[in-house]
């Protein structure tokens, strides 16, 4: 702690996050985190303890044949290659559409997110930011042509 050898806290965390993300990770992005604690255990021997623990949102996809489907300009939907068939595909963009288009019409009459949340999937959307960069993203249309 009196030396400049120690690194600081926080620059020990990120990289943690980091590799837990992403394609090789078991998040697909450190948003998922909902909680981080990460502390020095001061005790009376030369070598240093570090204690940290983080917690997630507790929804998982599997990322063997992830794809994202693009339902919005910035909000992509998770979904798992081995679903696409065509019937499959078709009923779940059906049902995303509609959970969407109910989600703008309480948005228009003036409900709070808390309410409008009450109507999306369990499995959340995934801003276009997060995903792009490292996973296949699709348009509708997209995803029906590749599972034609």
């Amino acid at each position: 702690m009196e030396t400049d050898q120690s690194p600081d806290v926080d620059n020990i965390i990120k990289p943690i996050l980091d590799g837990l993300t992403g394609l090789n990770g078991i998040l697909i992005d450190d948003w998922q985190v909902q909680h981080v604690s990460c502390k020095w255990i001061d005790w009376m021997h030369d070598d240093q303890k570090l204690q940290i623990s983080i917690s997630h949102n507790g929804l998982s996809v599997r990322k063997k044949g992830l794809r994202f489907v693009r339902m919005t300009n910035t909000l992509c939907f998770p979904l798992d290659i081995d679903l696409q068939k065509p019937g499959v595909v078709e009923s779940v963009l059906n049902t995303l559409q509609s959970q969407l288009d109910q989600r703008a019409q309480l948005e228009k009459l003036g409900a709070n997110y808390g309410t409008i949340s009450t109507f999306m999937p369990i499995q959340v959307y995934y801003h276009i930011s997060r995903v792009s960069k490292t996973y296949d993203v699709l348009t509708p249309d997209e995803l029906r042509n590749e599972v034609k």
